[in-house]
């Protein structure tokens, strides 16, 4: 892992310059690497700096050259850029071990699967490294602390509580005893699990792994979805992991009073944790989602939105969302988009009033970060009281923090760090910022 640090000026403040390597390979093709991106500075030198990884293709490139390019030639016009005290220094190699508290790992063994989350912008050249999934070699237990030797290493930095905090990538264990996979029999469409017109009748889904679910580009054949129950009171799922989903994680349409608590989700396409319609009063609690992406275009489903697939995507309000973390996804982390109208089961106008009238729920100590486009996008809040978007972490994340479009009355706290843009607010009225931090 380098680092790359310079001071830049450039004489349009939207103007964009990115620094990269040409290389070539031994056979005597060319590729391109992309190191940094640098925003603007209109007249007045700013620094720019972030880090790259030197891995095994660049390694073994015959030439390499430092280059840079610009994101908008402003139609071919030219103008004026300088940069100066450029730097680009060696920080460490590859994370071979994890530290963690021996406490979180009483039930890891050596061949369980991890899987430990991004600590970098989106990368778009290489989008299978914006997390690492891996099996443990072993486990070693020194005092109150284990240490996890990775069978492979990832390669991308890993930030660690010792490093910083608030950015540091979370490890979590995606193997579990009991497993449920899909069929490899059909290109991208696996098993699925759907509960399906079970009114007042306690559902529960624990401790599961599920691997290649779900149907791609099948309405209603999802990985795992509870479909027009109504009110099931009582009703978990959590502590499952999926993996590898090709239509979605969990879905609830038309069902209330769910929980949905310490999931992860890895690798999956389309919307991973998905609220749709006449979904209301469930919690959405302490789940991990990592490197979901999206549907494409002659996969996706008519009427739906899983092209700008969101980790945590949600139709209709309250439902409560608390100390999920969405990280690596390919779209938006998280992503309201409240509509105009209820959708009855048929897909019609169910007259249940106006969604976006309606409570928000809890928001509370969500986190989004190294997202392809926007950490959280929230669309369409016209209610007469006031809502609450509290404590809220955006690291990262490729073009916004957070992004409110058409809302009103909302409370908004949390930590904006190294984002395009860390908070916009388009189209919105009596809106407050309180107890935030913005960086970089």
């Amino acid at each position: 892992f380098f680092s790359v640090n310079l001071r830049i000026d450039s004489e349009y403040g939207d103007q964009s310059s990115v620094f990269y390597l040409r290389c070539q390979r031994p056979d005597g093709n060319w590729f391109h690497r992309t190191i940094l991106t640098c925003p603007g500075h209109t007249n007045s030198w700013g620094t720019c700096s972030g880090e790259f990884v030197i891995d095994a293709e660049i390694a073994q490139a015959v030439e390499v050259s430092l280059r840079m390019t610009l994101d908008n030639r402003r139609d071919g016009h030219l103008f004026t850029i300088d940069y100066d005290d450029m730097r680009i220094e060696y920080q460490r190699g590859f994370v071979q071990k994890l530290i963690v508290d021996k406490k979180d790992v009483a039930c890891w063994g050596a061949g369980s699967e991890v899987l430990v989350t991004s600590s970098t912008l989106y990368n778009f050249s290489l989008e299978k490294n914006n997390g690492h999934s891996g099996a443990l070699q072993s486990i070693t237990i020194v005092d109150e602390v284990a240490h996890l030797e990775l069978t492979t290493p990832p390669v991308e930095p890993i930030i660690s509580q010792e490093d910083h905090g608030m950015y540091a990538a979370e490890v979590a264990l995606l193997s579990r005893n009991v497993r449920i996979e899909g069929s490899e029999e059909e290109q991208k469409k696996g098993g699925y699990l759907q509960v399906l017109h079970t009114p007042n009748v306690t559902q529960v889904i624990e401790g599961v792994e599920f691997r290649n679910m779900g149907r791609l580009g099948e309405t209603d054949r999802f990985a795992i979805q509870l479909l027009y129950s109504a009110s099931i009171e009582g009703s978990s799922i959590s502590g499952n992991s999926i993996r590898g989903s090709n239509n979605r994680c969990i879905a609830l349409e038309g069902t209330s009073n769910v929980t949905i608590a310490n999931n992860i989700g890895y690798n999956s396409k389309g919307h991973c944790i998905y609220l749709g319609f006449r979904s209301r009063y469930n919690t959405i609690r302490s789940n991990l989602i990592s490197e979901s992406t999206y549907v494409d275009w002659g996969d996706v489903i008519s009427g739906e939105t899983d092209r700008y697939a969101a980790s945590f995507f949600n139709w209709c309000s309250p439902n409560d969302y608390v100390g999920n973390v969405a990280a690596g996804s390919r779209m938006n982390g998280f992503q309201f988009d409240n509509w105009h109208y209820v959708r009855a089961e048929d897909g019609s106008n169910a007259n249940e009033g106006n969604p976006r009238t309606f409570p928000l729920g809890i928001f509370r100590g969500n986190t989004a970060k190294s997202s392809g486009e926007a950490g959280m996008v929230l669309y369409h809040f016209e209610q007469a009281g006031s809502l609450f978007f509290l404590e809220s972490t955006l690291l990262k994340n490729r073009f916004h923090g957070m992004y409110f479009y058409n809302a009103r009355h909302v409370t908004v706290s949390g930590l904006f760090a190294e984002n395009g843009i860390g908070l916009e607010m388009r189209w919105c009225d009596h809106m407050e910022l309180v107890d935030s931090t913005f960086r970089g």
